[in-house]
């Protein structure tokens, strides 16, 4: 058995309190005081720094899904910006090949909205 308040860790290699701080952190929420005298065996240890690590990485995922969406809605935003301006273009008076040409444009802009639709779809059913 290692006691938490004397001994470090293994796994303190990496700096002093790379890895305690987590631990301490642990400690604190599972109510445990820093003046107890608790033993804690390197197993539970490890547990702790696995279940933190755990806990750091699903939000890690959560931050980047949120970025993921927000720089797409943001392209949302910008499109549908785009097609009041368009609206706006087309009441103004606009030779036929001027609107066929814009119509293309619309075509692309509606075909990469549909990649990102696609792709959101696919990231946020597989997180």
């Amino acid at each position: 058995m290692i006691s938490v308040t004397h001994e470090q860790s293994v796994c303190d290699r990496g700096g002093k309190g790379a890895f305690t701080r987590p631990l301490k952190k642990m400690i604190q929420i599972l109510g445990l005081s820093s003046g107890q005298e608790r033993k804690i065996s390197p197993q539970e240890k490890l547990r702790l720094l696995r279940l933190n690590y755990e806990a750091e990485q699903a939000f890690v995922e959560t931050a980047r899904l949120k970025v993921i969406s927000f720089k797409a809605r943001i392209q949302f935003v910008n499109a549908a910006e785009k097609t009041w301006q368009e609206r706006y273009w087309l009441n103004e008076k606009r030779d036929l090949k001027e609107i066929r040409e814009k119509q293309a444009e619309v075509a692309e802009d509606l075909a990469r909205l549909g990649l990102v639709k696609n792709l959101l779809i696919r990231v946020f059913r597989a997180g």
